[in-house]
């Protein structure tokens, strides 16, 4: 602490500014994390962890690492980088970062440690933005964009997932969310589904309804629509 003193005094007494020689170790440790690589020194990441933590309690430090944070993300080299930075964000990440998320979800490399921060902030204009990718990204990314609004519970997007229970490649992913999201309108989809697959498919469609009767269990036969129960 007296080192400190003797460190600082100095520099208030000549009316310099102190703040700028504090600042510069996380804006340091950012630049080496956006290049970051496996193998690599993480001894920059490991920083960047700490005042990511740090900064959950203090809304004004919360803002700022989230800027920077921000500002870092476009200059990630590598796959390894983005997922680190998307990480970050996954905690502290606020509205203001969705702008910036929703642009990786079409990307392979990037779609899924985008999303999963996406889901993180869980607000309405997240939900917003992974319904919009839902429609834009590949096909092989449809699922994991699926899976994050059934985490959300994100009901605008019902329709739009009922859609791709007969697809192939997002099927099972569509039944789960629907089960998570919850509401009538899935249930005659869901029960017409059971009645054409098979194996682990049919377990989750079942279990999708299953969810759906527990949240609605004061309309059992609405829910139905008619359907039996498999034995």
């Amino acid at each position: 602490m007296k080192d400190f003193a003797k460190l600082v005094l100095p520099l208030v007494i000549a009316g310099l500014p102190i703040a700028t020689s504090f600042a510069a170790p996380i804006d340091d440790a950012l630049a080496a994390a956006s290049s970051f690589r496996d193998g690599g020194d993480s001894a920059p990441l490991k920083s960047i962890e700490t005042e990511v933590v740090a900064a959950l309690g203090n809304p004004a430090a919360r803002a700022e690492i989230e800027t920077k944070l921000l500002a870092a993300l476009p200059s990630a080299s590598n796959r390894r980088a983005t997922d680190f930075l998307c990480r970050m964000l996954r905690i502290v990440g606020t509205d203001r970062s969705i702008p910036a998320l929703e642009k990786l979800l079409g990307e392979a490399e990037t779609s899924h440690p985008a999303r999963y921060a996406v889901a993180s902030i869980g607000t309405g204009a997240a939900g917003a933005a992974l319904q919009r990718a839902l429609g834009e990204v590949p096909v092989t990314l449809k699922s994991g964009i699926v899976d994050s609004l059934g985490e959300l519970r994100y009901k605008p997007a019902t329709s739009e997932i009922i859609k791709l229970l007969e697809t192939e490649h997002c099927g099972d992913s569509a039944a789960r969310a629907l089960g998570l999201i919850g509401g009538t309108q899935a249930s005659g989809p869901l029960a017409a589904r059971l009645g054409e697959v098979e194996g682990t498919s049919r377990d989750i469609v079942f279990n999708a309804l299953l969810r759906l009767s527990l949240i609605h269990i004061s309309e059992p036969t609405r829910l139905w629509s008619g359907s039996r129960m498999p034995s």
